[in-house]
């Protein structure tokens, strides 16, 4: 994601409009997203079970064990699968792209390149505006973008960490798929620490270098952010 490309709430909407986007398209494309997002979900989720009972193919599982056993919300359990799960070595939802692209809607291909781009991480709430988003920075990556999330702004607090995938479509941040449970700016600075060291176990990162995206888009990153943050998570709520 490119952060020149992405536009913040008091820009110019992007429908050419004139008005600051904000003011213009921001809650309706948001519902939008949200409409194409369940559209592919349900997509991925009917082509993979076809794809399984297909000789043809090579097996799919759409549902790591992980995944079936966690009890965190499955909202972001779906996304974390099918937008980040590897199972016949290229992903999940990379296999569906190639597969159905003749069947695609321009704004569907749009949608899954994004994600593809994409990648889960620890990010924290700098800066909230009231119903329209948050200003947010990858504690991995040290990557930073307003991220138009209107509920969320509404249920994080400056300085809340979040487990999540951030993304960028039609020169928008927005989110796809949060972890339920927050956490405290230094508890998820201190996962952020825990998960440096993981994620660079056995390669060549001086210290103090961010965590390169490449490295955060591998399945096996994505993997073990999930367990560090339920770990973390589970913890806390057992101290509290």
């Amino acid at each position: 994601m490119d952060p020149v490309t992405n536009i913040e709430p008091d820009d110019p909407c992007t429908c050419g409009s004139g008005r600051p986007h904000v003011a213009c398209c921001m809650h309706a494309e948001e519902e939008a997203r949200q409409d194409l997002d369940a559209h592919v979900l349900a997509g991925i989720l009917s082509w993979a079970y076809d794809a399984r009972l297909d000789p043809t193919r090579p097996p799919v599982e759409p549902f790591p064990a992980r995944a079936k056993r966690s009890p965190a919300d499955g909202a972001f359990y779906a996304r974390w699968r099918f937008y980040t799960y590897w199972p016949v070595g290229v992903s999940l939802l990379e296999s569906y792209l190639v597969a159905r692209h003749h069947a695609l809607s321009p704004a569907e291909k749009g949608w899954i390149g994004a994600q593809c781009e994409a990648w889960l991480s620890i990010w924290e709430a700098l800066e909230i505006r009231l119903d329209v988003g948050m200003r947010m920075r990858d504690l991995l990556t040290g990557e930073e973008r307003f991220v138009f999330a209107s509920a969320e702004s509404r249920q994080l607090m400056v300085g809340a960490c979040v487990l999540a995938r951030v993304i960028s479509f039609s020169r928008k941040a927005c989110l796809c798929g949060g972890h339920p449970n927050p956490m405290t700016r230094r508890a998820g600075a201190a996962a952020a620490i825990v998960a440096r060291e993981l994620v660079a176990r056995g390669r060549a990162l001086p210290e103090g270098e961010r965590i390169p995206i490449a490295w955060m888009q591998e399945e096996a990153t994505a993997g073990m952010l999930v367990d560090l943050w339920e770990e973390a998570t589970a913890h806390a709520r057992t101290v509290n």
